[in-house]
């Protein structure tokens, strides 16, 4: 009996072990999912259940905001110039000197080609946020340096 006794204490005290431990752990993840669902739930709870795009549309607040570029061989002067998202530009091109015009291609807006002295305006909406090059497209005057950056925040 004695012999009995010593095998299955041992073998008892073992699956006691095995269970405290497999209780554990179970409770422990049933208590780190609820934390995690409760914290998930608040979380989303602020989100709106439509994912959100950005508005690119023009605002009725858009106001018309004018530029004069002065183009000669092979400059644009200013080489920079900003808008607003929404904002009608107007944009005066002035030739000092030479044969150019000055085109921006993602507005779709161009002037003709121009003599010295003459100046041409072209009014778009900056209907799209980033930056734009404008330039002469007059023979090689583009890669000789004859471009800008039209800026729209």
């Amino acid at each position: 009996m004695k012999k009995i006794f010593i095998t299955i204490v041992p073998i008892v005290l073992v699956i006691v072990i095995i269970i405290i431990i497999a209780n554990k752990n179970p409770k422990i993840e049933v208590t780190k999912e609820i934390e995690n669902t409760n914290s998930l739930q608040s979380t989303t709870s602020a989100v709106s259940p439509e994912p959100q795009m950005p508005d690119t549309s023009v605002s009725a607040t858009s106001k018309e905001v004018s530029f004069t570029v002065n183009g000669g061989n092979f400059y644009f002067k200013p080489n920079i110039i900003k808008a607003k998202l929404g904002d009608v530009v107007s944009l005066k091109f002035k030739n000092d000197e030479g044969f150019h015009n000055l085109i921006i291609d993602e507005f779709k807006v161009a002037t003709q080609n121009i003599k010295s002295g003459a100046e041409e305006t072209i009014t778009f909406t900056a209907s799209k946020k980033g930056s734009f090059e404008y330039y002469c497209s007059v023979g090689t005057h583009r890669q000789m340096g004859m471009k800008g950056t039209l800026i729209v925040e």
